[in-house]
């Protein structure tokens, strides 16, 4: 595998951070001696770009990265937006007037900042996010609550959902699957990732193989969730962590030690470098 892969994709949650939301020595190491071998490192996240660049720091990406599960490209050096989808407004704001109704805890997440209806699990883990990147001195993410009617106040990229009822669960998902413009995938058991239909990490991981002109052979992605299938099947190399879901495991091509064993330094070790 070793001697055709020239960039290495990795999702964050569950794949390239530990559970406790880190990078660990071990990890970032290991990306260095990829670096040094002439391998590029990036990552393609289901989070919104302003709640990575304390991650990219820690592993040293300068250049093109993927967020909001492939609705964004963004370059890390020049903190530009490359490329991006946002959900339509009239869409944005239906599913938020859907979750005020009825009660759904949920994020609408822009360029500038992210949006809540309420304090909320939601809302929490972006401010979690800013504590553990605050010693670093690292920029948090914007976090607003809305006030009852008030309209997003710009596009955005990704709706996240939080939901532990199965049943009310799927009656968003219905909801949002009614609407054409639309799509709905899932980057934790509980949660629901909404984007413009027909975008996906898939999406993003071919934009950024056109930006760097690197061929599908060319690329190994790690992943642990369903949103991370696209961007599985369409790198060259896939490879599932050992602590992600079973569909996953299904498509890769190899099956990573888990993220808290530094499954995805140990593969960059034993294959890449």
């Amino acid at each position: 595998m070793s001697d055709g892969i020239r960039l290495v994709v990795c999702d964050l949650d569950g794949t390239l951070l530990a559970s406790d939301k880190r990078v660990t020595p071990h990890t970032a190491a290991a990306i260095r001696r990829a670096r040094e071998a002439g391998v590029a490192v990036t990552v393609c996240s289901g989070r919104i770009h302003a709640m990575m660049a304390g991650y990219l720091r820690d592993i040293g990406v300068e250049g093109p990265y993927i967020a909001a599960n492939g609705a964004v490209v963004a370059d890390a050096g020049s903190g530009r937006l490359v490329w991006g989808a946002p959900i339509p407004g009239e869409d944005a704001a239906a599913v938020m007037e859907k979750a005020a109704a009825d009660g759904y805890d949920v994020g609408a997440l822009g360029t500038m900042g992210c949006y809540f209806l309420r304090k909320s699990v939601c809302m929490e883990r972006f401010l979690a996010y800013n504590r553990i990147m605050e010693p670093k001195g690292v920029l948090g993410v914007a976090c607003k609550l809305l006030a009852a009617n008030e309209p997003l106040p710009e596009e955005v990229y990704k709706l996240l959902v939080c939901e532990e009822d199965d049943e009310r669960r799927q009656s968003m998902m219905e909801f949002i699957a009614d609407r054409p413009t639309l799509n709905c995938t899932s980057s934790e058991p509980m949660l629901l990732d909404v984007s413009v239909r027909g975008v996906d990490k898939g999406t993003g991981l071919r934009r950024l193989m056109e930006l760097t002109g690197l061929k599908r052979e060319q690329v190994c992605a790690f992943g642990d969730y369903l949103n991370d299938l696209p961007m599985l099947r369409e790198a060259g190399f896939a490879v599932a962590m050992s602590n992600g879901c079973a569909e996953l495991k299904a498509v890769a091509d190899m099956v990573a030690p888990g993220n808290d064993e530094d499954g995805v330094a140990q593969i960059i070790e034993r294959y890449i470098v």
